[in-house]
């Protein structure tokens, strides 16, 4: 699979630098048994800047306000992207419930990877609690989506039956009146969905025939999943060493034009949201945000400075390189991102952005390549002794094969 560089910050309102902060979590006050409540709060804008708002974007010097630590041949442990015989099966079966090649089943017992129709109540002390009640949700079995214990409590018992769960709630779990709670759960098993065994017939069918025996439609599957997990490395390998860079550097200021000008991004974002809602903006922070404005406009300071850290360490490394760009690679690079963002040639990217904002991305990425390319990377997949030795691979370096 083919992967091009991240297109850096400033093309972006609201993407932070990757592991340089905690962002903003937003807790669900709920009592419910799901597993993950970490939520984080969509602060994804549209990337739509016009020619002249990248124009008016305030310009800097980010050696003025970064100090530098190491950022070459920094390590990097590549995740494994092996795929396993269980989440083959996962896949298919993922596949199969989407094309409603489901069988529903009204007596037999819970098995993993079915779906169990369940009605549940949750008590503690003695009391039903906020969230922890609900009828005819569908549970996959094995998915992890409740927290530990309940789904496996499921296996092996019968439709029509009810169980009662015992229950503990995480200790980290959001909702901190639950967290580290005993409780116990009343589930009655309303039904059972199941896909059936993959045969020969049946992957031809949900393929369109373009694979005609299991063989051949487990292996398509594994493929692609193999390419999915690459493109996950990837971005985690890319996450992993800028998160090293900026531990191993200090950002001793932020250029305060810049932080104004983003900030004001951000400000203008939840304004439209609020003319939409027919409401101020001040009305809107108050009912739907659930904050004052003192609040809110301290929020999207720190929201544009933590957006501007990954661009400022770059922006640092590519001065410190003194980066520049060719006209041909710069054609050649801004050519390849309006592609892959469906643009009308680098017109259209210049179009979108502005031909200095373009131009400051694509040094960006320059810079982000000087950190990849000379990563001493640990591949488990390599070959017994190749691993731990060699730089950024070509796929991993922003390069087209």
């Amino acid at each position: 699979m083919k992967k091009r560089l991240v297109m850096a910050a400033v093309l972006g309102l609201a993407l932070a630098a990757a592991g340089c902060s905690d962002g903003n979590k937003a807790a669900t006050e709920s009592g419910t048994p799901a597993a993950t409540e970490n939520g984080s709060e969509a602060q994804s804008e549209s990337s739509s800047e016009t020619q002249s708002a990248a124009a008016e974007r305030p310009d800097y010097k980010a050696l003025d306000y970064v100090t530098l630590g190491e950022y070459k041949n920094l390590n990097v442990t590549l995740a494994s992207t092996a795929v396993t015989d269980e989440e083959i099966d996962a896949e298919i079966s993922s596949r199969l419930t989407q094309k409603e090649k489901v069988e529903t089943l009204t007596e037999g017992t819970v098995e993993k990877g079915d779906t169990a129709n369940i009605d549940y109540e949750g008590i503690k002390d003695g009391e039903a609690f906020q969230g922890g009640t609900d009828k005819g949700f569908d549970l996959v079995i094995g998915s992890g989506s409740f927290i530990e214990g309940f789904e496996d409590g499921l296996i092996g018992k019968s439709v029509g039956e009810t169980v009662d769960l015992n229950l503990t709630f995480p200790e980290g779990y959001q909702n901190a009146e639950m967290a580290g709670q005993d409780v116990v759960f009343h589930v009655t098993i309303n039904s059972i969905k199941r896909t059936p065994e993959l045969t020969d017939e049946l992957a031809a069918e949900i393929s369109e025939s373009e694979y005609k025996t299991v063989d051949e439609y487990r292996a398509s599957v594994e493929q692609t999943l193999k390419e999915g997990k690459a493109s996950t490395r990837d971005s985690e390998k890319t996450n992993d060493l800028m998160t090293q860079v900026y531990n191993n550097s200090k950002i001793n200021d932020y250029p305060a034009e810049l932080v104004a000008f983003t900030k004001q991004q951000y400000v203008d974002y939840y304004e439209q949201y609020a003319q939409q809602s027919e409401m101020s903006l001040s009305d809107f922070i108050e009912q739907n945000l659930q904050t004052t404005e003192e609040e809110f406009n301290t929020q999207m300071e720190e929201m544009a400075k933590q957006s501007l850290r990954q661009e400022m360490l770059l922006k640092a490394i590519a001065e410190t390189e003194g980066l520049t760009l060719t006209d041909e690679e710069y054609q050649e690079r801004a050519a390849a991102y309006a592609e892959q963002m469906g643009l009308e040639g680098v017109e259209g990217l210049e179009q979108q952005y502005g031909e200095k904002l373009v131009e400051t991305n694509l040094l960006l990425d320059k810079a982000l390549e000087v950190v990849t390319s000379s990563a001493v990377v640990t591949d488990p997949d390599a070959p017994e002794g190749e691993s731990g030795t060699e730089g950024a691979s070509e796929t991993e370096s922003g390069t087209e094969e």
